[in-house]
């Protein structure tokens, strides 16, 4: 059962909130190096024995004999046809609405002339994505959804699915059906940071891949940052955060269920409150307290819950903005008003009536956020996370226009001799040569 670690502090400016969050880089950095030699060791496993490393890593870590990673087709069928209608409906309308929010991200080619010159960007869709669907304490046909349609949009043609198995080696049917409604026909029951070895070099029975997508644990996130040089990656993201300002009359019940339902996503979550009224601090810490009495969480593990008292909202903002953390809520009387600008953050949810959990299931924006102060730097996933761009110089037939001997200054300069000689032999068109 989980045990909730529930502080508050008054703060008075960014350096002390920091101070109190533990949010020293070094220290997650060094912590983070003691597992990376056991993920190396997962990976070398993969690359050297592939699908039997599969099966031997999967029985070590998830206590079950996965004998073949694929799931069949049958099942997925299967699947689809045994879950409730109304998670059928359900699948639907998500569809549509994530649809017509990641819509508005495509990407075309562009081109323009300078001169005689053509130049353009090409756009393409990455030809294979894997998609890693977390499958530990729960089911997450939502990530799957989430990753699948704007990679649809972009037109990535082939999509396969990583996912661990539950103990008795089968795959959550809520999972394989959403698979099934979307044509996703390749699913693969293997989790961890082995599923993105194999996605990354190919086994036997998974196919490799250009581009691994999607959430998961300590073990699958640093597996896409030592193989981000091998396989395309989107975003080191996790554990989960919450940041809320509210203030007075905040309704607390909905705040503490809020901050309740980061916490319930992982045991290294993390939820934190900022207000200026010690009675929206005081008010939502008791009935925290009261709901985890009567409904705790499952797993074992302290959960980490902060309530700072700042003296004002500009404070409150700051310490907002240095975090800049995956989810932000904003329960401010004024609303849309309350802020010229909003503090860095990858969801905003904005007023009492918008809780993380309404972007989680899909009203439109994505839910696989960048964490820990990634969205200082990153983005949320979406549609052009899917595209690759190339670029396209085209010059002028016999162009006479000085940029060769531009260019070759520079390369001189630079002491690349050939690189100037390559250039300046562009001078003298040969005779016939139509360019």
């Amino acid at each position: 059962m989980a045990e909730f670690n529930i502080t508050m502090k008054e703060v008075n400016n960014v350096a002390e909130a920091m101070s109190f969050l533990g949010r020293d880089t070094r220290k997650i950095y060094l912590d983070q190096l003691r597992y990376e030699e056991r993920v190396r060791s997962i990976i070398s496993r993969v690359v050297k024995d592939q699908d039997k490393a599969l099966r031997d890593i999967t029985s070590e870590l998830d206590g079950c004999l996965v004998e073949t990673p694929k799931v069949n087709e049958k099942e997925l069928e299967d699947s689809w046809n045994s879950v409730p209608a109304w998670f059928k409906e359900d699948v639907e309308k998500i569809d549509s609405g994530i649809q017509e929010y990641h819509d508005r991200h495509t990407r075309d080619s562009w081109w323009y002339r300078r001169g005689p010159h053509l130049l353009a960007e090409i756009n393409r869709a990455i030809d294979t994505v894997a998609i890693y669907v977390p499958g530990g304490r729960a089911a997450y046909p939502s990530s799957l959804l989430m990753a699948a349609i704007p990679a649809r949009i972009a037109g990535v043609r082939r999509m396969v699915v990583l996912t661990p198995p539950r103990s008795d080696g089968t795959v959550h049917p809520f999972t394989l059906a959403t698979a099934h409604f979307l044509g996703i026909r390749e699913v693969f029951r293997v989790g961890g940071a082995q599923a993105i070895a194999a996605a990354a070099f190919g086994t036997e029975t998974v196919p490799r891949v250009d581009k691994v997508v999607g959430p998961g644990n300590l073990y699958v996130t640093l597996a896409k940052k030592l193989l981000s040089d091998v396989v395309g990656i989107d975003i080191l993201a996790g554990p989960s955060e919450v940041v809320i300002m509210a203030e007075p009359p905040a309704h607390l019940p909905w705040l503490a269920l809020d901050l309740l339902a980061q916490a319930e996503h992982d045991p290294f979550a993390q939820a934190i409150l900022i207000s200026t009224s010690r009675d929206v601090l005081t008010g939502t810490y008791n009935i925290i307290e009261q709901k985890v009495a009567h409904q705790p969480l499952t797993f074992e593990r302290s959960v980490p819950v902060w309530l700072f008292r700042v003296p004002d909202r500009f404070t409150a903002w700051h310490i907002s903005d240095q975090l800049a953390p995956e989810h932000l809520e904003i329960v401010y009387p004024e609303g849309e008003d309350a802020f010229m600008s909003i503090p860095r953050a990858g969801a905003v949810l904005m007023g009492p009536t918008a809780p993380v959990a309404l972007g989680d299931y899909g009203f439109g924006p994505n839910h696989v956020i960048p964490t820990r102060g990634g969205c200082r730097f990153s983005s949320p996933l979406g549609t052009d996370d899917f595209y690759t761009r190339s670029s396209l110089i085209a010059p002028g037939k016999k162009d006479k226009t000085p940029h060769m001997e531009l260019y070759a200054r520079l390369a001189e300069a630079e002491g690349f001799t050939y690189h100037q000689l390559s250039l300046l032999a562009r001078l003298e068109i040969p005779e016939g040569m139509d360019t």
